[in-house]
Protein backbone atom coordinates (compact mmCIF):
# COMPACT_ATOMS: atom_id res chain seq x y z
CA UNK A 1 0.00 0.00 0.00
CA UNK A 2 2.81 2.43 0.86
CA UNK A 3 4.60 1.73 -2.43
CA UNK A 4 1.38 2.21 -4.42
CA UNK A 5 0.66 5.48 -2.61
CA UNK A 6 4.21 6.71 -3.23
CA UNK A 7 3.94 5.90 -6.91
CA UNK A 8 0.63 7.70 -7.18
CA UNK A 9 2.06 10.76 -5.45
CA UNK A 10 5.12 10.62 -7.71
CA UNK A 11 2.79 10.74 -10.72
CA UNK A 12 1.22 13.86 -9.23
CA UNK A 13 4.67 15.47 -9.00
CA UNK A 14 5.54 14.54 -12.59
CA UNK A 15 2.16 15.75 -13.84
CA UNK A 16 2.70 19.02 -11.99
CA UNK A 17 6.11 19.54 -13.64
CA UNK A 18 4.91 18.51 -17.10
CA UNK A 19 1.94 20.87 -16.83
CA UNK A 20 4.18 23.83 -16.07
CA UNK A 21 6.50 22.85 -18.93
CA UNK A 22 3.57 22.72 -21.35
CA UNK A 23 2.37 26.10 -20.14
CA UNK A 24 5.83 27.50 -20.72
CA UNK A 25 5.94 26.16 -24.28
CA UNK A 26 2.54 27.68 -25.02
CA UNK A 27 3.71 31.06 -23.70
CA UNK A 28 6.72 31.66 -25.91
CA UNK A 29 5.78 35.32 -26.49
CA UNK A 30 6.03 36.29 -22.84
CA UNK A 31 8.73 38.48 -21.36
CA UNK A 32 12.03 36.87 -20.39
CA UNK A 33 13.65 38.17 -17.20
CA UNK A 34 16.72 36.56 -15.66
CA UNK A 35 18.96 37.48 -12.75
CA UNK A 36 22.63 36.54 -12.84
CA UNK A 37 22.28 34.82 -16.22
CA UNK A 38 22.28 35.74 -19.91
CA UNK A 39 19.13 36.03 -22.01
CA UNK A 40 19.15 34.66 -25.55
CA UNK A 41 16.25 35.29 -27.95
CA UNK A 42 16.56 32.63 -30.66
CA UNK A 43 16.24 33.23 -34.42
CA UNK A 44 12.62 32.02 -34.58
CA UNK A 45 11.63 33.34 -31.16
CA UNK A 46 9.37 36.30 -30.39
CA UNK A 47 9.20 37.73 -26.85
CA UNK A 48 7.67 40.82 -25.30
CA UNK A 49 10.67 42.07 -23.31
CA UNK A 50 14.17 40.64 -22.76
CA UNK A 51 15.77 41.69 -19.48
CA UNK A 52 19.01 40.43 -17.93
CA UNK A 53 20.12 41.66 -14.51
CA UNK A 54 23.73 40.71 -14.03
CA UNK A 55 24.00 39.24 -17.52
CA UNK A 56 23.89 40.05 -21.23
CA UNK A 57 21.08 40.00 -23.78
CA UNK A 58 21.55 38.46 -27.21
CA UNK A 59 18.77 39.03 -29.75
CA UNK A 60 18.63 36.85 -32.84
CA UNK A 61 14.85 36.97 -33.27
CA UNK A 62 12.31 39.63 -32.36
CA UNK A 63 11.62 41.60 -29.18
CA UNK A 64 8.26 43.39 -29.26
CA UNK A 65 9.18 45.58 -26.30
CA UNK A 66 12.56 46.52 -24.82
CA UNK A 67 15.90 44.72 -24.60
CA UNK A 68 17.58 45.68 -21.32
CA UNK A 69 20.83 44.55 -19.73
CA UNK A 70 22.05 45.73 -16.33
CA UNK A 71 25.71 44.88 -15.94
CA UNK A 72 26.07 43.37 -19.41
CA UNK A 73 25.83 43.88 -23.16
CA UNK A 74 22.87 44.01 -25.53
CA UNK A 75 24.03 42.27 -28.72
CA UNK A 76 21.91 42.01 -31.87
CA UNK A 77 22.49 39.85 -34.91
CA UNK A 78 21.88 41.23 -38.45
CA UNK A 79 18.36 39.71 -38.52
CA UNK A 80 17.36 40.90 -35.05
CA UNK A 81 14.43 43.27 -34.47
CA UNK A 82 13.73 45.28 -31.31
CA UNK A 83 10.48 47.23 -31.55
CA UNK A 84 11.17 49.10 -28.31
CA UNK A 85 14.36 50.50 -26.81
CA UNK A 86 17.75 48.89 -26.27
CA UNK A 87 19.30 49.73 -22.90
CA UNK A 88 22.72 48.66 -21.59
CA UNK A 89 23.79 49.79 -18.11
CA UNK A 90 27.40 48.94 -17.44
CA UNK A 91 27.93 47.56 -20.93
CA UNK A 92 27.42 48.40 -24.57
CA UNK A 93 24.93 47.89 -27.38
CA UNK A 94 26.12 45.98 -30.42
CA UNK A 95 23.98 46.72 -33.49
CA UNK A 96 25.40 45.33 -36.73
CA UNK A 97 24.16 46.36 -40.15
CA UNK A 98 20.65 45.04 -40.78
CA UNK A 99 19.66 44.89 -37.11
CA UNK A 100 16.66 47.07 -36.26
CA UNK A 101 16.06 49.06 -33.07
CA UNK A 102 12.91 51.16 -33.41
CA UNK A 103 13.11 52.80 -29.99
CA UNK A 104 15.84 54.60 -28.09
CA UNK A 105 19.43 53.39 -27.74
CA UNK A 106 20.73 53.97 -24.22
CA UNK A 107 24.25 53.11 -23.08
CA UNK A 108 25.47 53.89 -19.57
CA UNK A 109 29.03 52.71 -19.24
CA UNK A 110 32.08 53.70 -17.25
CA UNK A 111 35.59 52.58 -16.39
CA UNK A 112 34.11 49.54 -14.62
CA UNK A 113 32.02 48.46 -17.60
CA UNK A 114 34.40 45.74 -18.76
CA UNK A 115 34.30 44.11 -15.33
CA UNK A 116 30.62 44.69 -14.62
CA UNK A 117 29.17 41.46 -16.08
CA UNK A 118 31.37 39.26 -13.92
CA UNK A 119 30.85 41.40 -10.84
CA UNK A 120 27.07 41.53 -11.18
CA UNK A 121 26.85 37.83 -11.91
CA UNK A 122 28.90 37.00 -8.81
CA UNK A 123 26.81 39.35 -6.68
CA UNK A 124 23.49 37.89 -7.75
CA UNK A 125 24.68 34.30 -7.42
CA UNK A 126 25.99 35.09 -3.93
CA UNK A 127 22.72 36.73 -2.92
CA UNK A 128 20.78 33.80 -4.35
CA UNK A 129 22.82 31.21 -2.46
CA UNK A 130 22.62 33.13 0.80
CA UNK A 131 18.88 33.59 0.33
CA UNK A 132 18.39 29.86 -0.32
CA UNK A 133 20.40 28.92 2.78
CA UNK A 134 18.37 31.34 4.89
CA UNK A 135 15.06 30.07 3.54
CA UNK A 136 16.16 26.45 3.97
CA UNK A 137 17.02 27.16 7.62
CA UNK A 138 13.57 28.70 8.12
CA UNK A 139 11.94 25.70 6.44
CA UNK A 140 13.80 23.20 8.63
CA UNK A 141 12.76 25.15 11.73
CA UNK A 142 9.11 25.17 10.66
CA UNK A 143 9.13 21.44 9.90
CA UNK A 144 10.83 20.67 13.21
CA UNK A 145 8.31 22.72 15.23
CA UNK A 146 5.13 21.93 13.25
CA UNK A 147 5.65 18.54 11.56
CA UNK A 148 1.99 17.46 11.71
CA UNK A 149 0.68 20.72 10.30
CA UNK A 150 3.24 20.72 7.48
CA UNK A 151 2.37 17.12 6.64
CA UNK A 152 -1.37 17.87 6.65
CA UNK A 153 -1.02 20.82 4.26
CA UNK A 154 1.28 18.83 1.97
CA UNK A 155 -1.17 15.92 1.87
CA UNK A 156 -4.01 18.30 0.99
CA UNK A 157 -1.97 19.83 -1.84
CA UNK A 158 -1.37 16.44 -3.45
CA UNK A 159 -4.76 14.88 -2.71
CA UNK A 160 -6.84 17.91 -3.76
CA UNK A 161 -4.65 19.89 -6.19
CA UNK A 162 -7.57 21.41 -8.09
CA UNK A 163 -9.31 22.72 -5.00
CA UNK A 164 -6.00 23.93 -3.55
CA UNK A 165 -5.05 25.85 -6.69
CA UNK A 166 -8.53 27.38 -6.83
CA UNK A 167 -8.33 28.66 -3.27
CA UNK A 168 -4.76 29.83 -3.86
CA UNK A 169 -5.72 31.88 -6.91
CA UNK A 170 -8.68 33.32 -5.00
CA UNK A 171 -6.42 34.30 -2.10
CA UNK A 172 -3.98 36.15 -4.37
CA UNK A 173 -6.85 37.90 -6.13
CA UNK A 174 -8.49 38.97 -2.85
CA UNK A 175 -5.48 40.23 -0.89
CA UNK A 176 -5.21 43.63 -2.64
CA UNK A 177 -8.97 44.46 -2.67
CA UNK A 178 -9.10 43.52 1.02
CA UNK A 179 -6.19 45.87 1.75
CA UNK A 180 -8.00 48.66 -0.10
CA UNK A 181 -11.17 48.06 1.93
CA UNK A 182 -9.16 48.19 5.16
CA UNK A 183 -7.44 51.40 4.05
CA UNK A 184 -10.78 53.16 3.57
CA UNK A 185 -11.26 53.44 7.32
CA UNK A 186 -8.65 54.87 9.69
CA UNK A 187 -9.22 51.99 12.11
CA UNK A 188 -8.50 49.43 9.40
CA UNK A 189 -5.14 50.88 8.37
CA UNK A 190 -3.16 49.05 11.10
CA UNK A 191 -4.89 45.84 10.05
CA UNK A 192 -3.23 46.08 6.62
CA UNK A 193 0.11 45.23 8.22
CA UNK A 194 -1.48 42.28 9.98
CA UNK A 195 -3.05 41.13 6.72
CA UNK A 196 0.26 41.46 4.85
CA UNK A 197 2.15 39.57 7.54
CA UNK A 198 -0.43 36.79 7.68
CA UNK A 199 -0.47 36.46 3.89
CA UNK A 200 3.33 36.25 3.67
CA UNK A 201 3.37 33.67 6.47
CA UNK A 202 0.72 31.64 4.62
CA UNK A 203 2.74 31.76 1.39
CA UNK A 204 5.93 30.62 3.13
CA UNK A 205 4.19 27.87 5.11
CA UNK A 206 2.38 26.59 2.04
CA UNK A 207 5.52 26.54 -0.09
CA UNK A 208 7.47 24.74 2.65
CA UNK A 209 4.67 22.18 2.96
CA UNK A 210 4.66 21.50 -0.79
CA UNK A 211 8.45 21.21 -0.84
CA UNK A 212 8.35 18.78 2.08
CA UNK A 213 5.73 16.68 0.31
CA UNK A 214 7.82 16.63 -2.87
CA UNK A 215 10.83 15.48 -0.87
CA UNK A 216 8.74 12.88 0.96
CA UNK A 217 7.34 11.51 -2.29
CA UNK A 218 10.74 11.28 -3.93
CA UNK A 219 12.32 9.65 -0.88
CA UNK A 220 9.54 7.05 -0.57
CA UNK A 221 9.65 6.16 -4.25
CA UNK A 222 13.44 5.82 -3.98
CA UNK A 223 13.14 3.80 -0.73
CA UNK A 224 15.13 6.39 1.23
CA UNK A 225 14.39 6.63 4.94
CA UNK A 226 14.65 10.36 5.57
CA UNK A 227 13.48 12.39 8.53
CA UNK A 228 10.90 15.12 7.75
CA UNK A 229 13.49 17.90 7.95
CA UNK A 230 15.66 16.18 5.34
CA UNK A 231 12.61 15.55 3.19
CA UNK A 232 11.95 19.29 3.33
CA UNK A 233 15.54 20.06 2.34
CA UNK A 234 15.37 17.58 -0.55
CA UNK A 235 12.13 19.14 -1.79
CA UNK A 236 13.57 22.65 -1.57
CA UNK A 237 16.62 21.58 -3.58
CA UNK A 238 14.44 19.94 -6.25
CA UNK A 239 12.19 22.99 -6.58
CA UNK A 240 15.24 25.27 -6.52
CA UNK A 241 16.91 23.35 -9.34
CA UNK A 242 13.65 23.37 -11.28
CA UNK A 243 13.62 27.15 -10.87
CA UNK A 244 16.89 27.38 -12.80
CA UNK A 245 15.43 25.73 -15.90
CA UNK A 246 14.77 28.31 -18.65
CA UNK A 247 11.09 29.09 -19.33
CA UNK A 248 9.89 26.49 -16.81
CA UNK A 249 11.54 27.63 -13.59
CA UNK A 250 9.35 30.61 -12.72
CA UNK A 251 6.21 28.59 -13.49
CA UNK A 252 7.24 25.80 -11.12
CA UNK A 253 7.87 28.30 -8.33
CA UNK A 254 4.62 30.17 -8.96
CA UNK A 255 2.59 26.97 -9.15
CA UNK A 256 4.12 25.62 -5.93
CA UNK A 257 3.38 28.91 -4.18
CA UNK A 258 -0.26 29.06 -5.30
CA UNK A 259 -0.78 25.34 -4.62
CA UNK A 260 0.69 25.56 -1.11
CA UNK A 261 -1.23 28.70 -0.16
CA UNK A 262 -4.50 27.19 -1.32
CA UNK A 263 -3.77 23.89 0.42
CA UNK A 264 -3.22 25.75 3.69
CA UNK A 265 -6.60 27.45 3.34
CA UNK A 266 -8.35 24.17 2.48
CA UNK A 267 -6.72 22.42 5.43
CA UNK A 268 -7.69 25.22 7.82
CA UNK A 269 -11.31 25.15 6.62
CA UNK A 270 -11.48 21.37 6.99
CA UNK A 271 -9.96 21.53 10.50
CA UNK A 272 -12.42 24.18 11.63
CA UNK A 273 -15.36 22.26 10.16
CA UNK A 274 -14.33 19.00 11.84
CA UNK A 275 -13.77 20.82 15.11
CA UNK A 276 -17.23 22.38 15.01
CA UNK A 277 -18.79 19.03 14.18
CA UNK A 278 -16.96 17.47 17.11
CA UNK A 279 -18.22 20.13 19.50
CA UNK A 280 -21.81 19.72 18.33
CA UNK A 281 -21.53 15.95 18.67
CA UNK A 282 -20.71 16.14 22.42
CA UNK A 283 -23.80 14.92 24.36
CA UNK A 284 -25.31 17.63 26.52
CA UNK A 285 -25.52 15.19 29.42
CA UNK A 286 -21.75 15.12 29.74
CA UNK A 287 -21.64 18.72 30.94
CA UNK A 288 -21.60 19.41 34.69
CA UNK A 289 -24.98 21.21 34.97
CA UNK A 290 -27.21 18.72 33.15
CA UNK A 291 -25.28 15.80 34.60
CA UNK A 292 -26.18 16.88 38.11
CA UNK A 293 -29.76 17.38 37.14
CA UNK A 294 -29.97 13.86 35.72
CA UNK A 295 -28.08 12.19 38.58
CA UNK A 296 -29.95 9.84 40.92
CA UNK A 297 -29.52 12.30 43.79
CA UNK A 298 -31.79 14.76 41.97
CA UNK A 299 -34.27 12.16 40.69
Amino acid sequence: MHITSARRQLRVVLTFVLFTMAAAVCGQQRSVVRMGKDVVVGPAQVVEDAVAIGGSVTVEGKVRGDAVSIGGTVALTPAAIVDGSAVAIGGEIVQPEGAIIRGDIVEIGGPWADFAPGIWSAVFWSVGIIGFIGFAALALLVVALLPRQVSAVGDTAFQSPGKSIGWGVLAFMAVIPLAILLAITFVGIPLILIEAGAFVAAILFGYISVATKVGSTISKSSHWKLAPIWQALLGLVILGLAGLVPLVGWLVGAAATVLGTGALIVTAIAYRRDRNVGIKAVPSGTQDGPAQADSPEHA
